[in-house]
């Protein structure tokens, strides 16, 4: 079978890591590795706080990873990830063969997770229709001549 691209990201329990994230992602690329998934690239996406409490946390330490490996690896993969306590929740996408080059250069890239962040301010005209039917008039002054 050939090897697909696929996109993991995985939800991490920091408190369960024990502040060690680098063994947490040796763990994680030996499960990819050992049922013969390649690692292409890994790295701290963000710590943020949940919508909603999963495995009774609140905040989670989100884990991305580029890697390739045939179909029927993933479902071992995530057999071998319910297993480890440090991992709240994992979820696989497949890629596109055409994109797989170019989400692999942002993940690579150090800066990616700023480019998440808006630093200006939206137009104020952005979200307003019409933003002179919800000005007040002012009286127009009548002059007699």
């Amino acid at each position: 079978m050939a090897m697909r691209s696929y996109e993991a990201m995985f939800l991490l329990d920091t408190g369960k890591m024990a502040g060690d994230l680098n063994k947490a992602a040796d763990t994680l690329a030996q499960i990819v590795t050992k049922h013969g998934g390649e690692v292409v690239v890994h790295r701290v996406w963000d710590e943020r706080r949940l919508a909603y409490p999963v495995k009774k946390q609140r905040k989670a330490l989100y884990y991305l990873m580029s890697l390739k490996a045939v179909g029927s690896a993933i479902t071992a993969i995530e057999a071998d990830l319910k297993l480890q306590e440090f991992v709240i929740r994992s979820m696989f996408l497949v890629i596109d063969p055409k994109l797989a080059e170019s989400m692999v250069a942002v993940a690579r890239d150090p800066n990616a997770v700023a480019l998440q962040t808006v630093t200006e301010p939206p137009d104020e005209d952005l979200f307003d229709p019409a933003p002179d039917r919800n000005r007040r008039r002012r009286p127009v002054e009548v002059r007699e001549g």
